[in-house]
């Protein structure tokens, strides 16, 4: 959820991949999202052929207020 909250904008699957600890798979990176989807935490929209991901902006900023260092620290 954090790699969602850093970028702010909808970001496709391969980017949030690249972003996350290579001991994380993409199946399990896939498993999270669609957990996240079915609690309505997750918006997808489709830009030319590629799906993105965000979270929903009420999700987005509780996250932030609630973990703001390790946000920053995963920026550095």
């Amino acid at each position: 959820m954090h790699a969602l909250v850093i970028y702010q904008q909808p970001i496709p699957l391969q980017q949030l991949r690249e972003n996350i600890s290579s001991t994380v798979s993409t199946s399990e990176i896939i498993e999270a999202l669609d957990s996240l989807s079915r609690r309505s935490l997750l918006e997808t929209t489709k830009e030319q052929s590629k799906v993105l991901y965000t979270l929903q902006p009420v999700v987005m900023k509780y996250v932030r207020r609630v973990y703001p260092q390790g946000l920053s620290s995963q920026n550095d």
